[in-house]
C-alpha cells in the first residue's frame, strides 16, 4: 500500500477471519467493544479507511465504493489475513461489504450486516457526486443490484427463499423512498 492503513489486527490461528467495517464517517474504534469479545475466539480486523481516524488521506478524492473495496483488498493482502474471512459491515460499511462479497467471492464466507445502508441508498449519493464520478457509481449500482444476492446464492451461502427475502425487502425499501419514506 502506498499510505499506512491505521488498523486493529488480532490473529488467532485456525479460526476465520471476522473484519469489520464501519459506517461512513466511522473509525474502527467503533467496533472496539464487540472487536475485543470476538477476538476471544476468532482473528479480528478493524480499520479506518483512508481520511478517517488514524488513516492518512487518501491520493485520490472523491472516491468510489470500488476504490474502497480495493482498498480492503489490500489491507487483507498486506497483513495476510487468511481467508475465506466473514465481513461485518456497518450502514455504509454494509454497502462496501456487499460489493466487496461481490467481486471477491472466494475471499468471503459470511456477511453480517447490522443496520447496511441498502443498495439504492447509492443512488441518492448521485446528488453530491461530481459528475465525472456518476457513470462510475451507477455502474457499481446496477452491477451490486444483480450480483450480490444471485452469487451468494450460487455459492450456497444463501437460500433461494433468503435471497427472494431480501430482494422483496429491498424492492419495499425502494417503494418507501419513491413514496418519501425514509
Amino acid at each position: 500500500m502506498s499510505r499506512r492503513i491505521h488498523r486493529l489486527y488480532s490473529r488467532k490461528s485456525g479460526t476465520p477471519s471476522v473484519i469489520f467495517l464501519a459506517g461512513m464517517g466511522d473509525s474502527g474504534e467503533t467496533w472496539k467493544i464487540v472487536q475485543d469479545r470476538i477476538s476471544q475466539e476468532a482473528s479480528t480486523l478493524s480499520y479506518d479507511r483512508a481520511g478517517i481516524g488514524r488513516s492518512p488521506a487518501a491520493a485520490v478524492v472523491p472516491r468510489t465504493c470500488r476504490d474502497l473495496v480495493e482498498e480492503l483488498y489490500d489491507l487483507l493482502q498486506e497483513i495476510e489475513v487468511e481467508t475465506p474471512c466473514i465481513l461485518v459491515g456497518h450502514s455504509f460499511g454494509g454497502l462496501v461489504a456487499r460489493l466487496f462479497t461481490s467481486l471477491y467471492p472466494q475471499l468471503v464466507s459470511g456477511l453480517v450486516l447490522v443496520d447496511a445502508a441498502p443498495e439504492y441508498k447509492e443512488l441518492a449519493y448521485e446528488k453530491v457526486l461530481p459528475d465525472n464520478l456518476i457513470a462510475a457509481n451507477r455502474e457499481y449500482y446496477e452491477r451490486l443490484a444483480g450480483r450480490v444476492g444471485r452469487g451468494m446464492a450460487e455459492r450456497g451461502n444463501l437460500s433461494n427463499r433468503t435471497t427472494s427475502a431480501s430482494r422483496s425487502q429491498t424492492a419495499f425499501n425502494l417503494k418507501q423512498t419513491k413514496n418519501g419514506y425514509s
